[in-house]
C-alpha cells in the first residue's frame, strides 16, 4: 500500500460500498487505486466484513434494552404462611402488560386485594402488600428472585411498632 494513501479515503470508500457502482467508483479514485490490487483488495473485503458483522451483531445489541424484563411471572403463585400455628394457603396473581406489573393477593372469602409498587427487573420481583383487620393497616414488603417456577425471597413486616423478616418462597401454580 502506498505511504501517501489516506485513512480517511479507505474508510470513507469501505463504508460507501453498498451499491453496484459503488466499487467502480471507488477504483477511480487514484489516491484509493492500489486497495483494490492484490492484498489491497484482501484489505478491503476484510474490512467489508467486519463493517457488516459489527451491523449485523453490535447493531443488534443496542435495539435490545437490557432493562427489559426477560421474565413474564404472569400467573397464580402460591406459598404457605404459618400464624398462631395454623397453615394458611396465599395467592398471589400476577400480571405483567408491557414493563407494567399488576396483581392481587386473595384474602378472606377470595377476595382480591391489590398489591402496590410492583416492580420486575431481570429476574428481581418487589411488591407491596397492605391489609386491614380491626381497623389497623397492616403493610407487608415483598422482595424475591424468580428462578423458573419459584419465587425465593424474603417478606418484611410491621406490626406494633415490631419489624419482622421471614423466608418467603412461592410457587407457580399449574394451569
Amino acid at each position: 500500500m502506498r505511504p501517501d494513501l489516506s485513512l480517511f479515503g479507505v474508510i470513507a470508500c469501505a463504508t460507501m460500498a453498498v451499491g453496484p457502482n459503488a466499487l467502480a467508483a471507488c477504483k477511480r479514485n487514484s489516491d484509493l487505486r492500489q486497495l483494490f490490487s492484490g492484498r489491497g483488495m484482501a484489505m478491503y473485503r476484510l474490512m467489508m466484513v467486519a463493517w457488516v458483522a459489527s451491523l449485523m451483531f453490535g447493531g443488534s445489541r443496542s435495539a435490545v434494552s437490557e432493562d427489559k424484563p426477560k421474565i413474564d411471572p404472569t400467573g397464580t403463585w402460591k406459598w404457605e404462611i404459618t400464624i398462631n400455628d395454623q397453615k394458611r394457603e396465599q395467592v398471589l396473581k400476577l400480571k405483567l402488560e408491557g414493563e407494567k406489573l399488576t396483581g392481587v393477593i386473595l384474602g378472606r372469602d377470595n377476595a382480591e386485594n391489590p398489591i402496590a409498587d410492583a416492580k420486575l427487573e431481570k429476574d428481581e420481583i418487589s411488591f407491596t402488600y397492605t391489609r386491614e383487620r380491626n381497623g389497623q393497616k397492616f403493610t407487608s414488603k415483598y422482595k424475591g428472585k424468580i428462578a423458573g417456577d419459584k419465587i425465593k425471597g424474603k417478606m418484611e413486616s410491621e406490626r406494633n411498632g415490631e419489624k419482622t423478616e421471614r423466608d418467603w418462597e412461592a410457587a407457580k401454580a399449574k394451569s
